[in-house]
């Protein structure tokens, strides 16, 4: 994941409560994020045009100020009449300040008509309209455009935003025309659409897409000489007693480059005090950013405390901000492996899903401490689909292929992750040393219908009501009937230029509109119900102090249905413990394979009666008599067997 690229930093959202007018928030319906297949744009292309002379001595503004070829697309897919804009305060550091222009990302100018510049103060009167000419904008670039008249910030703000038309949806780049990135803010991404289906009326999608990735130019901005905070610092977690270093990211609006700084750290009212000099200097100006490392001492005693961490000096001189940036840190007994949890929602049905199929398994094949659980609930029809499990909704997955990780980073892609690698998001989270250390064991009941789970939870920290759900997931499914195929929409694309991906598109091994593969980490049952609710018992003692274990016990029901049941090697079953902070996150888990007579019990049922009940072909229909060819044989104990037949 990246930092923020925000200039506000997280002192916008309170400037945003100020809008004048409540823009909705909307679920996303309709729109659909390109990352279905990520926009690559050419990093080469992606500087703006040379600014034009009324932009001169202009700062630049943005909720996201990073360059274009780390935007991704949102979209309609469809030829549409597009609004697209966000709001800009009028107070703090923008009071009395001036828009003289835009710096607007384009992907393609392919079928784009009716380009507009427009300001509103209630996205009911424009107060600002100014024409644009497609052929004047550069594709795949941010693009200045300089307005006829400087347009002055009022107090209360305003909307600014471009329009335009897509007359034909030719290409994906036409169908997904609003460019966007970085973090989510209140009303940092607003649309409005209408197409042949009717229209949608003004929302705020910020919370799904990110931020619109449009810039302005201003002026009359006034800028100390010396200003920077803390935006953001990693919550660190140690030892008692600890030197403890954490990533911070500093941000800039003053008028010299930020070469060195001077901080300080209250915890408890103890305060130190440390000096930075910066390798690279950050540049002067307005929202400018860099990344440091501080240093201080954890507290002697366990749990969690807050560190307060201020900026003291700038350049050795005294700084103009005065913001205090508070960061929760941890103490813990003894530093133990986190095992990241990955929970895929997927199905057959869901022709995107193959790249949350590769995601998964690359995972799988390249992180030790991952745990992957993949729920097959986007079509009933998939063989392995299962009802009962957490509900899709609460780990902010909105459509497949979509994902959540340790229930703290949710509804991202699988693949892709929150930004262009599910890997970065991986080690991100898996870096943070986990509050609890966790043991499962799991056994087969007598005759394997039934996983009796027990974990054991230590405590390393002070503080906390934990809780543990239990999954069960199996390896190397498949199936050979038409029910097993899982639907690929790659197949009707040119490949892409990522290997992977490719492997899917036009003239890839799995280029076909449906394909058969082999699915890992599927979850087959679990402690939720399903309606979500966890079945599991509390744990033997809500008493979280350092050093104590907790336990608890739950029997997880196998699968009954019969296609599901006949694909499952009792010998590649997996009992996963999740331990379930009080926040709702995962704060740890573990993995074990089931163990009990498993083998033999397997063998003995399948032995047990192979009168043949039906019979298929190899397309998967059935048939009365044998056929030339591969026939599948469907057994009274409910295996298969293939036989040829000339």
């Amino acid at each position: 994941m990246k930092k923020l690229f925000f200039t506000l930093a997280l002192a916008t959202c309170s400037l945003l409560a100020s809008a004048q007018v409540v823009i909705p928030v909307q679920t996303g319906k309709g729109l659909v994020r390109k990352s279905n297949e990520k926009i690559v744009l050419n990093a080469s292309s992606s500087a703006a045009p040379k600014k034009a002379a009324s932009l001169d001595d202009t700062i630049l503004w943005g909720y996201y100020l990073g360059g274009i070829d780390e935007l991704d697309a949102v979209g309609i897919g469809a030829a549409a009449t597009y609004y697209a804009g966000y709001f800009v305060p009028g107070d703090a550091l923008l009071q009395g300040a001036s828009i003289n222009g835009v710096n607007l990302p384009v992907y393609t100018t392919a079928n784009m008509t009716n380009v507009s510049i427009w300001i509103s103060e209630d996205l009911e009167t424009n107060v600002v309209e100014q024409s644009v000419k497609s052929e004047t904008l550069q594709p795949l670039s941010y693009n200045a455009i300089a307005l006829d008249e400087p347009y002055a910030i009022p107090e209360g703000g305003a909307f600014v935003g471009v329009k335009f038309t897509i007359t034909r949806y030719a290409s994906d780049g036409d169908g997904y025309p609003i460019l966007c990135g970085g973090d989510a803010y209140t009303n940092s991404l607003i649309l409005k659409f209408s197409n042949a289906s009717g229209t949608q009326d003004w929302g705020d999608y910020s919370s799904q897409f990110g931020s619109f990735g449009m810039q302005l130019f201003c002026s009359d901005v006034t800028l100390s000489d010396r200003s920077a905070y803390f935006s953001t610092i990693d919550a660190p977690t140690s030892l008692p007693n600890a030197t403890v270093t954490t990533p911070a990211v500093i941000v800039s609006d003053g008028s010299e480059p930020v070469q060195s700084i001077d901080y300080s750290v209250d915890i408890n009212g103890t305060k130190t005090t440390n000096h930075i000099d910066l390798t690279t200097a950050i540049p002067a100006g307005f929202g400018q950013q860099g990344m440091v490392k501080i240093t201080f001492t954890a507290p002697a005693e366990y749990g969690a405390y807050t560190a307060n961490v201020t900026i003291d000096k700038v350049n050795g001189e005294d700084n103009g901000a005065s913001k205090v940036t508070p960061v929760t840190g941890k103490v813990l007994s003894k530093i133990v492996p986190r095992y990241t949890v990955v929970e895929e929602f997927t199905g057959t049905g869901c022709g995107w899903c193959p790249r949350g199929w590769l995601g998964m398994e690359q995972l799988k094949e390249t992180r030790e401490n991952f745990i992957g659980i993949a729920f097959h609930k986007f079509n009933s029809s998939d063989p392995m689909y299962v009802a009962n499990y957490y509900p899709t909704g609460s780990l902010g997955i909105e459509g497949a292929p979509g994902c959540a990780m340790d229930r703290k980073l949710r509804g991202i892609d699988p693949y892709y992750g929150s930004d262009e690698s599910i890997f970065d998001d991986f080690d991100q989270l898996n870096a943070l040393a986990p509050e609890v250390a966790v043991n499962v064991n799991a056994l087969y009941n007598d005759n394997c219908t039934a996983v009796d789970v027990t974990a054991d939870v230590e405590y390393l920290t002070n503080g906390g009501k934990y809780t543990v759900a239990f999954v069960l997931t199996a390896d190397d499914l498949s199936g050979e009937t038409t029910a097993w195929r899982q639907s690929n929409y790659y197949a009707s694309y040119a490949k892409t230029g990522d290997p992977l991906i490719d492997q899917f598109c036009r003239g890839g091994i799995y280029g076909s509109t449906y394909v058969y593969l082999t699915f890992n980490d599927v979850m087959i049952g679990s402690s939720y119900s399903t309606n979500g609710a966890n079945l599991t018992p509390a744990l033997s003692t809500n008493e979280a102090a350092v050093g104590t274990i907790a336990t608890t016990s739950y029997t997880v029901q196998m699968p009954t249905k019969a296609t599901l049941k006949e694909a499952i090697d009792l010998e590649k079953v997996y009992a996963v413990a999740l331990v379930i902070a009080p926040d709702g996150t995962i704060a740890n888990a573990a993995r074990v394979k089931v163990s009990g007579e498993a083998s033999a019990i397997h063998h003995a049922t399948t032995d047990a009666d192979h009168t043949e009940v039906a019979r298929y072909n190899a397309a998967g229909q059935r048939i009365s008599t044998p056929q030339q060819g591969v026939n599948i044989i469907l057994h009274r104990d409910g295996t298969t067997s293939k036989v040829l037949v000339k």
